[in-house]
This record gives structure tokens, C-alpha cells and sequence, in this order.
């Protein structure tokens, strides 16, 4: 009878365990940061930030939400920081939370990724 017991006991454990890692492997991570995007505009800001991101060394995940004008950043602390984050996504011509864009890289970037009231001609949110 005690051996029954035993079996039952360690299968249960082990189904515990293996059911606590698998969520724990598939519950979405928290954002490391939040950076507020006042001035993007459009589905190529969104590309633009994203790749300009992921090539500051340390990021690991990036989401940029263009309806709410965020970027969520999952980043490894000790190769960079969120300074670093703004001053990569100012230095290609968009706002970073109080961070002013780059001019001369704002005046680069696509009609369509300017504030309405710099652009040229009339365009529709992607």
C-alpha cells in the first residue's frame, strides 16, 4: 500500500512541476520600459522604430503600439539603459517621452511619418 502512495505522490509532483514550467514559459514577460511615441504616425514609424531598436545591443524584445503611441522594450540592464533606448529612436527623428527628435533626421523620414501639420500632402493613419 505505501509503495501506491509513493508512486501516486512522485507522479503528482512531477506533473507539478512540469505544469508550473510550461506556463511559467508561456505567461507574456512584463515591459522593461514604457517609452511614450507622441510623434509617430504611422505603420513605418512603427517599422522604423522596431528595427532601429533592435539594433541597440542589450534588446531583446520590442512592441510598438502605433494607436497607443508606446514602445515596450524588454532589454538586458547591464548593455544599455533607457536613455540610450530615447537617444537611439530621437536620433532617427521621433519624440522619445520628453525627448525632442533629431531635426535634420526628422526632416528625412518619409511624408507620411511627419506630424500632420509638417506634411506635404494628406495621409491616411495605416
Amino acid at each position: 500500500m505505501f509503495k501506491f502512495y509513493s508512486f501516486n505522490l512522485g507522479k503528482f509532483i512531477i506533473c507539478s512541476v512540469l505544469i508550473t514550467v510550461l506556463l511559467s514559459c508561456n505567461s507574456k514577460k512584463v515591459p522593461d520600459v514604457v517609452i511614450k511615441l507622441p510623434s509617430m504616425q504611422c505603420k513605418k514609424c512603427k517599422i522604423n522604430i522596431e528595427s532601429a531598436l533592435y539594433k541597440v545591443k542589450g534588446v531583446e524584445f520590442v512592441h510598438v503600439s502605433i494607436r497607443d503611441k508606446i514602445a515596450e522594450i524588454n532589454f538586458d540592464s547591464s548593455k544599455t539603459n533607457i536613455s540610450s533606448l530615447e537617444n537611439k529612436i530621437t536620433s532617427i527623428g521621433y519624440v522619445a517621452n520628453d525627448k525632442k527628435a533629431d531635426s535634420v533626421a526628422y526632416e528625412f523620414l518619409d511624408d507620411c511619418c511627419k506630424l500632420p501639420k509638417d506634411q506635404k500632402q494628406k495621409h491616411t493613419k495605416d
